[in-house]
């Protein structure tokens, strides 16, 4: 171990701090977006809390968070002196001529101890050799920690980190070694000590260039930022950038070159996936894991240095209008000795991969018949908020369609890792399967009541009807779970609970509110809080989500996801329930359909793997703890490999006896939006994870380690989407022996 080296830092010293660069547009005035922030805040959200020091130190716990999430970088006494000058009257400033102030002190501070402690670690880096017999430990979350009391426990700290950096790296090089062994590839050639100081420092140089590039507009988000989380979760201030990035997210569409970016250890940008017909293919020369170095935005002959550049800043760069060109300088992965000026015209990229697609599932029935199944995936609530030309619904519609006229016999809304999106979509769609009525209710923080109704006069699809969830699942998703599942019309399947966001969000610009003549160019916009749902049956989705009526063991369940794991949250509650067509209670026999799954869970080892799973994740969440000792941790890593083993050796007998039998082998279809009207559907040929339609990527080694080791579930379905198929086929052969009816009856 090195001796520690005490930093010498004067704590009040800010004329010697780091000059900040200059924002992007330095016209607008951020004070006066604060301010204007401020009054939107207290005029329009949900949570009317005081405006008091309680509120002071909220914003000043959050900020602090956002820029030293770890607690590694500021010391006690900075600590304590910020919320002695600043923590009671945060709030106050805010309202000040000079509200953004404070946001700018502490960012100075923050930045003074980065450069320092980056200064500290070079040297460090440089020199570092360890022995890993260390019986010291280290946190694996530092959150809820005490800030260093001194800057001689600040270096203790980082002394301990750097040799678990240091250990990581040995230890990814002996699991390399150990794969190729397994694999029988030829053996990787061994990292020296110096390629390890030149990867883990290059870590540290992209956080400090991250530090420097730091400007008046990214420093007033940060603070803005902090400010909105304060009221919940969900509140939020967009940038300018953000607030583009927010409508092309929404509808599935932007203006780019169509290209996916990594930022690199090496200071980089590498490019991970190319969109199939985008821009960059079509042009040709761009290629998968070349990295990009310098930028020219307009394609005027000055390229722009981006090597260790903020990613976010470099996409900005590279994104821009439609019909503009933009020159990359890469270094070619085929030639990395050379680089390469690429110059690509921008078009407008639809992200296919996040569309709504569809499945169709034959496969043989437990009395020997076959069941055709439809299964549709729906990543998003998308919707083109500004032109109407894209909707999920719309999309969900044509595929539907297309099942019907199948012939399907059961269908499937795959909703897992849907985070949410329009509410409009979430109610249209539900339309497509229940009849005319209420879908969702929504109160103000007056009380007002709103309650949002399906205007489909006629059920596009009426038979079994199964919804797959999980933790990920929120917003518009729990809408459409939670009123399938009120109105008795879909089982509902997945982990434990849905995400649990039950609230409304609208999106506020602030440049309205600025005074007349102010420049409103990059004042941004607020995504404020203003409403809480509540299902037709009365209950909210928020904090509790929607509960499945078919429980499957999920990882998800051990990890901190979901609205119950977030800071200020908004409590549950309960209003009252609605009229509604619900269906009969013999339409969904869940009594039968639980009994019937539970005993099958209980029999598959997928499930025991995945409970295994958990129980390991929350005694390693409790612990919080890694040893810097290298035979402790090779002998935790050889008791997991050994488990691993096991798995993949039994997964390869079961598998292959799955697939040997094609008798009972299903035969499935995609079906995309591209080929959803063709006469003859094509039969589904690749089920890896990895694949996409619509963007050719690139794989990094863990992938590829785990596409190599561990056999694909197959026909791409895994334990989830088996036991829902399961369900699915329980439901139709009971509706069939007259167990379940389409029969309406009022609520």
């Amino acid at each position: 171990m090195f001796a520690t080296r005490p930093l010498v830092i004067a704590a009040a010293a800010v004329l010697a701090m780091p000059v900040l660069p200059e924002p992007a547009a330095a016209e607008t005035d951020f004070d006066l977006v604060g301010r204007a922030a401020v009054g939107r805040l207290r005029a329009l959200h949900f949570n009317k809390l005081p405006f008091d020091k309680d509120l002071s130190r909220g914003i000043m716990d959050e900020y602090l968070r956002e820029l030293d999430f770890h607690r590694m970088y500021f010391l006690r006494e900075d600590i304590d002196g910020f919320k002695s000058e600043f923590g009671d009257n945060l709030h106050l400033q805010l309202i000040d001529a000079n509200g953004m102030e404070p946001a700018t002190t502490i960012f100075r501070v923050y930045a003074q101890r980065a450069e320092e402690r980056f200064a500290w670690l070079e040297e460090v880096i440089a020199s570092a050799d360890f022995d890993f017999e260390s019986d010291q430990m280290v946190a694996k979350s530092r959150e809820e920690a005490d800030w260093p009391a001194s800057p001689e426990d600040a270096d203790e700290l980082w002394m301990a980190h750097v040799e678990s950096f240091f250990l990581e790296e040995h230890l990814r090089g002996l699991a390399a070694t150990e794969r190729a062994e397994r694999l029988g590839r030829e053996l990787p050639e061994p990292v020296s000590i110096e390629e390890v100081r030149e990867k883990i420092q290059n870590r540290f140089t992209r956080v400090i260039e991250n530090v420097r590039e730091t400007d008046e507009e990214e420093i007033f988000n940060l603070f803005i930022s902090s400010l909105c989380r304060v009221y919940d979760p969900h509140t939020d201030y967009f940038s300018f950038s953000e607030e583009q990035q927010f409508h092309s997210n929404m509808a599935n569409q932007l203006v780019g070159i169509g290209a996916l970016l990594q930022a690199n250890d090496d200071g980089t940008t590498q490019i991970k996936g190319i969109v199939v017909n985008g821009p960059a293919d079509k042009e040709g020369q761009l290629q998968l894991d070349d990295r990009v170095i310098a930028v020219d935005p307009d394609n005027s002959g000055e390229l722009v240095d981006v090597v260790f550049m903020r990613l976010s800043r470099v996409v900005d760069m590279i994104r821009g209008e439609e019909g503009t060109e933009v020159r990359l300088r890469v270094i070619p992965v085929d030639d990395p000795t050379s680089t390469r000026d690429i110059v690509i015209k921008r078009e407008q990229v639809e992200l296919k991969d996040q569309l709504a697609t569809a499945q169709l599932i034959k496969r043989e029935t437990a009395d020997g018949g076959t069941e055709k199944i439809g299964w549709i995936t729906v990543p998003s609530f998308y919707a083109n908020l500004e032109e109407g030309t894209t909707g999920v619904t719309r999309d969900v519609r044509r595929l539907l369609e297309r099942l019907i006229k199948e012939g399907i016999d059961g269908l499937a809304i795959d909703l897992r890792m849907n985070g949410g999106g329009s509410l409009e979509e979430a109610i249209s769609l539900t339309g497509l399967f229940i009849p005319r009525g209420p879908v969702v209710q929504a109160k103000d923080s007056n009380g007002r009541l709103q309650v949002r109704e399906s205007s489909s006069r006629d059920m596009l699809y009426d038979g079994p009807l199964a919804v797959l969830v999980n933790k990920a699942s929120a917003s518009a998703s729990e809408i459409f779970a939670g009123a399938l599942q009120d109105y008795r019309r879909a089982v509902i399947i997945g982990d434990e609970s849905t995400f649990g966001k039950g609230t409304v969000q609208t999106i506020t610009p602030l440049g309205g509110a600025l005074p007349l003549f102010a420049d409103a160019s990059r004042a941004g916009s607020l995504k404020v809080t203003i409403s809480k749902f509540y299902r037709v049956a009365g209950g909210s989705t928020q904090l509790k989500g929607v509960v499945p009526d078919v429980v499957l063991p999920s990882r998800m369940d051990a990890m901190e996801i979901g609205e119950a794991s977030q800071r200020n949250p908004l409590p549950f509650e309960t209003i009252e329930a609605r009229e509604f067509p619900a269906f009969a209670e013999d339409n969904l026999p869940l009594e039968a359909l639980q009994a019937l799954s539970e005993e099958r869970i209980a029999n598959h080892v997928e499930f025991d793997y995945i409970r295994e799973d958990v129980a390991r994740i929350l005694e390693e969440r409790e612990r919080n703890q890694i040893s810097l000792n290298l035979q402790e941790r090779l002998n935790e890593r050889a008791k997991r490999e050994s488990q691993l083993s096991k798995r993949r050796a039994e997964r390869r007998e079961r598998f292959a006896r799955i697939l040997d039998d094609e008798d009972s082998a299903p035969v499935i279809y995609r079906i995309v939006m591209d080929n959803v009207d063709d006469p003859d559907l094509s039969q589904q040929e690749d089920f890896s994870v990895f694949g996409s339609d619509s963007m050719r990527r690139t794989l990094s080694e863990e992938e590829e380690a785990i596409r190599d080791e561990n056999p694909e579930f197959p026909f791409g379905i895994d334990p989830a989407k088996e036991e829902t198929l399961a369900v699915l086929s329980d439901l139709a052969r009971l509706a069939a022996r007259g167990g379940g009816s389409t029969v309406k009856a009022g609520n």
